[in-house]
């Protein structure tokens, strides 16, 4: 009699393991169904949200609309994703969002940066956010009739009854203070640095032989400060020259725009001046 129960004991035991297994499985995928559910639920509560993407002009020419993102990062990364096609360059790096706001006293709308952690309050459904890029690049400017060559080099010293501009004439053969003409503030400052940088003990001597000075000038303090104007507090400034003893200063536009440096940096063979101010 026990013999004959026994195999039915275990089978049954062993259809009560899987039916407890099934059962779990089971309770888990509805458990995972209920919550894929309840996320898209709530997604549909809270509605959509517009991605614009801006001209030059700040004019609209694209717009996406996609489920409302919980966060900020989230919403950043869709509307990077959804403008992949038109600036693929973008990444969360080099981009921000934005949304409209009207100013105060003229009631301009304006774009105005999104403070992150504020996004669920300030972001409704149904309005328009744009993804602006947060530094822009500004592409090297190429201009193919920009003649290469050599200009003549020459330090200014300010004086209280006017500025002493070193001479450009060479003492001895190869020993002409030249630079290559330099197509932008920054390729002048490179090639400056590249003829006076020696190391320190040699320096004095250097600039004496190229700028033709005699040891009481070199030790004079503002030209001392030439040697280090290449740092993060002194920048050198430009001067363009008709003759060593008439100069004009270069405008503020062409220290930091490409395209005026060029307009004004001297030709080849003329004399470019710089000076520690």
């Amino acid at each position: 009699m026990d013999s004959t129960l026994t195999p039915h004991t275990e089978s049954e035991s062993v259809f009560e393991i899987k039916s407890s297994a099934t059962s779990e499985t089971q309770s888990v995928q509805i458990q995972s169904n209920s919550e894929d559910y309840l996320k898209d639920t709530r997604a549909a509560e809270k509605g959509e949200l517009i991605f614009v993407l801006l001209s030059s002009n700040d004019d609209i020419k694209h717009r996406v609309v996609v489920s409302f993102p919980n966060t900020y990062e989230e919403a950043l990364d869709k509307a990077i994703q959804s403008f992949k096609a038109h600036q693929p360059e973008n990444t969360i790096d080099n981009t921000k969002l934005c949304r409209q706001v009207k100013t105060s006293k003229s009631e301009d709308v304006i774009w105005a940066d999104i403070c992150p952690p504020d996004w669920a309050f300030l972001i409704q459904p149904g309005q328009q956010v744009a993804l602006l890029a947060l530094n822009p690049i500004k592409a090297p400017s190429e201009d193919p009739d920009f003649v290469r060559g050599y200009v003549k080099i020459s330090f200014g010293l300010n004086y209280g009854f006017g500025t002493v501009w070193t001479s450009t004439k060479p003492m001895r053969r190869f020993q002409l203070p030249v630079i290559g003409r330099p197509r932008s503030y920054e390729e002048a400052n490179a090639f400056i640095h590249s003829r006076i940088n020696w190391p320190f003990k040699a320096r004095f001597h250097r600039l004496r032989r190229l700028f033709h000075l005699k040891k009481k000038a070199i030790q004079d303090p503002r030209f001392t400060r030439a040697r280090s104007m290449f740092g993060e507090t002194v920048r050198p400034r430009y001067f363009k020259f008709t003759a060593v003893d008439h100069w004009i200063p270069f405008p503020d536009a062409a220290y930091t725009d490409d395209a005026e440096w060029r307009k004004f940096v001297p030709r080849p063979g003329e004399t470019l001046g710089f000076m520690s101010q």
